[in-house]
């Protein structure tokens, strides 16, 4: 195969091991460029491939012998090339510190299986570009989450020696296995998070009116759609209401309780389907989704 013959230890053994570690620190420099564009693009909804890489400030098209890693943003000292507006240091600091992972990926794992190093590369380079937009806006993008596993599963079946095992499909049953118990923990603990922490009062000053709509709750100064409140069917938005006013009819001093398949107000209910207008003035809401700010 030529995958074997790429990959064969002696091939890679008859070039010192020096100049393999410039190389995978040099790739790694290169991809981290690469993950600055997904972490400051994917969050955004962007694409990662068009349009090139260009000055978020001033749209300048970034050539390519102003694009490469670490050099460029020190000999402009962290200014666009054409506006002179300021480059944020995380650029650098992602190239550097995937360079150096890279690195370290041949460095502990080069002697024993180059594609192994390469293998751990690629998921460090994941954890990187998952850390950096976590850190900017608290979300790891589902394109990285799935992806991720899409890669892992790739790479056990490619590369037994992940998982010590001596056969393609015995290593893939292995990250299969893996893949299973590790979502079942984060979704094990993502349910334990909303039981103890998924209920919190949001406080409104004095009477405020509130629209529950068709699609989200609408506050004086947001609207929270419901996909962020309703985890389970039992989740329930409730609130004490001076008046509720309906398409056809109004309500004073009654508890609304609004919930996926039912809308109780006062004494009655109603299917959340049939009512696609509700107004009301309260004080403050309560079991609102935690990932909410009162």
């Amino acid at each position: 195969m030529v995958i074997d013959a790429i990959f064969n230890p002696e091939n890679w053994a008859a070039v010192p091991a020096g100049f393999w570690a410039a190389v995978f620190f040099v790739f790694g420099c290169i991809v981290g460029s690469f993950l600055n564009v997904v972490i400051h693009r994917l969050p955004l909804g962007e694409s990662v491939v068009s349009p090139p890489s260009h000055c978020p400030h001033c749209k300048y098209s970034i050539p390519w012998w102003l694009n490469i890693p670490l050099v460029t943003w020190l000999w402009l000292r962290g200014k666009c090339a054409n506006c002179r507006a300021p480059i944020s240091p995380r650029y650098f600091l992602v190239e550097l510190l995937t360079g150096l992972a890279f690195l370290a990926c041949w460095l502990q794992f080069g002697a024993q299986s180059a594609p192994l190093a390469l293998a751990y590369a690629l998921l460090l380079a994941g954890f990187i570009a998952a850390a950096f937009i976590d850190l900017e806006h608290m979300i790891i993008p589902d394109e990285l989450t799935l992806g991720g596993i899409g890669a892992g599963l790739l790479c056990s079946f490619f590369v037994p020696a992940l998982h010590d095992a001596a056969t393609l499909t015995g290593s893939l049953k292995q990250s299969l296995l893996g893949a299973a118990v590790g979502g079942g923990i984060i979704y094990a603990v993502l349910r334990v998070g909303k039981l103890l922490f998924g209920r919190q009062q949001v406080a409104l000053a004095g009477e405020t009116r509130i629209i529950l709509g068709e699609t989200a709750v609408i506050l004086p100064d947001k609207e929270i759609p419901y996909e962020e409140l309703f985890y389970r069917q039992s989740d329930t938005v409730q609130l004490h209401a001076t008046t509720v006013e309906l398409i056809d009819r109004c309500y004073r001093d009654v508890t609304v309780k609004l919930s996926p398949a039912r809308l109780q107000i006062g004494d009655d209910r109603f299917s959340p389907d049939e009512v696609h207008y509700l107004e009301a003035v309260t004080r403050a809401l309560t079991g609102l989704s935690s990932t909410l700010q009162g």
